[in-house]
């Protein structure tokens, strides 16, 4: 009877020190949810988590994943996230425009990683520009006394530069890069946040004065509008300002 009762108690203490099995795997894991993904002004994307449950492990991650793709891996542009409480959020940026993108949550412990729901958001774009001058469409005044001219044409060499054609004038804009919605700025050479403005008219062909605003609107995957307001320009030691503004396609 004593040697029964001494394996009673041997039972029930192996038993009080073992942890519960869960019959569902998925129970060690934790579990998250894709709250938002909210546009902002400047063009990019706040994508918002929430941790509903840690599972039977402290989460020691968790974030976001992204792609075009409508269902995105771990590794398709990974964001890990801070976590504050039970929430954590990150902020993605440059979208190209008119594509649609997929947001998904993940959070992980000592047993794994899992995901949360998708959100996908269309047409990310920044606020548009209002340059402070709103000279007629398509239209250069160079400021050297001569009349204001209509532009008949605009070419895009697909890269990083237009060139503005009217009946005597030739404008070049020359970015370093595909531009984007923004305020540039001209310079003599094209770079980041700068671009490089001259134009043609007959023999004379000068740059534009450095450090005037350029204001670019991309309306599209393949169109802009751009605006230019009294940019100063120098020639032979007299200043002038020229305005203007087109778009592409024309």
């Amino acid at each position: 009877m004593k040697r029964e009762f001494y394996l009673i108690i041997m039972f029930f203490a192996v038993i009080s020190s073992c942890k519960k099995v869960e019959k569902d795997m998925n129970d060690y894991y934790p579990t998250v949810t894709t709250i938002s993904a909210t546009k902002l002004p400047d063009g990019s994307v706040e994508v918002k988590g929430e941790i509903t449950s840690i599972g039977l492990g402290d989460v020691s991650d968790a974030g976001f994943c992204m792609s075009t793709s409508p269902i995105p891996e771990m590794l398709d542009n990974q964001a890990i996230a801070n976590i504050q409480g039970n929430l954590f959020s990150v902020t993605y940026s440059n979208f190209e425009l008119y594509t649609r993108y997929y947001f998904r949550t993940w959070s992980a412990n000592r047993y794994g990683y899992t995901y949360g729901n998708i959100i996908h958001v269309d047409s990310i774009q920044k606020a548009l520009i209002v340059a402070p001058c709103s000279p007629p469409m398509n239209t250069i005044d160079i400021g050297a006394g001569g009349l204001q001219e209509t532009y008949s044409s605009v070419s895009f060499n697909g890269t990083n530069t237009f060139q503005a054609h009217s009946n005597s004038i030739v404008a070049h804009f020359e970015f370093d890069s595909k531009p984007v919605t923004g305020i540039y700025t001209t310079s003599s050479s094209a770079g980041p946040g700068a671009v490089c403005v001259f134009f043609f008219t007959g023999s004379m062909g000068p740059t534009l004065n450095s450090g005037t605003p350029v204001y670019v609107n991309q309306t599209s995957s393949n169109s802009w509008e751009i605006v230019l307001c009294n940019a100063p320009w120098t020639y032979s030691g007299t200043q002038f300002y020229m305005t203007t503004k087109f778009t592409y396609p024309l």
